[in-house]
């Protein structure tokens, strides 16, 4: 017996040949996966109770104010379990992180570009979030769970490790050995020398001011190059 896919992908789209294309592509080329196609916003709903995460691929080559509320309302309540990729023109890049989308692609679709953001979808999301960091920490060994970091900033061979219980534990390691160590925690991104951040727990970045969730409002101010950066990063389009 095939064991059942970790995700399911829905496409949606008033271009019902292009949503076609899309799912006869993904048919083929991931076919562990279960594909399914809406053609209107309502029947989006229905995955609405459902536990499994599904990537879903939302086409429009020009999103109207009934998709973009649709979109922000999905995405607000609904992101623990339901990933949103916009697929729209380029200018509409920025539109899809005011959105909340977890990820942008060009319009028309790409095969290619279409298999680089589900391996991101893979690599992003169905990582073990639950893995723990063991750094040594007065006298001791200390473990950390990779969901419990919001972000790490470096200063000389000490990094301060901030976390969503308001905390923060100063660690003596530099912040690059600590990227070395979290290299296969794939929600971790190092911006610039100083800074590794959880993406999982961003939960805004307003011009250069990056929000977290946790049990305090934290914020963190950034550079402009810094939030350029970490901007691409969140949008699936590094530098």
């Amino acid at each position: 017996m095939t064991p059942e896919a970790s995700f399911h992908i829905a496409i949606y789209g008033s271009q019902q040949n292009h949503c076609e294309d899309v799912a006869a592509f993904m048919h083929k080329h991931v076919p562990d996966t279960r594909c399914m196609v809406f053609k209107d916003l309502g029947a989006i709903g229905t995955l609405l109770g459902n536990e499994n995460k599904f990537l879903l691929y939302f086409i429009s080559a020009f999103p109207n104010a009934e998709e973009r509320s649709f979109l922000k309302r999905l995405n607000s309540k609904h992101s623990h379990h339901i990933y949103t990729i916009l697929c729209s023109p380029e200018k509409f890049a920025h539109d899809a992180w005011l959105l909340e989308c977890f990820y942008f692609l060009d319009f028309p679709v790409l095969g290619r570009e279409l298999l680089r953001s589900v391996q991101y979808f893979k690599r992003k999301i169905l990582g073990n979030p639950n893995e723990g960091l063991r750094i040594s920490y007065k006298g001791g060994i200390h473990i950390i769970k990779y969901s419990d970091i919001q972000y790490c900033k470096g200063s000389g061979n000490y990094t301060q490790i901030f976390l969503v219980s308001g905390k923060s534990i100063f660690a003596t390691i530099q912040l690059q050995k600590l990227r070395t160590i979290l290299e296969s925690a794939q929600q971790f991104e190092r911006i610039g020398k100083s800074y590794i951040f959880n993406i999982f727990n961003i939960k805004s970045l307003d011009n250069c001011l990056v929000s977290f969730l946790g049990v305090k409002n934290e914020t963190l101010e950034l550079s402009e190059l810094y939030t350029k950066r970490l901007r691409g990063i969140l949008l699936g389009v590094p530098d």
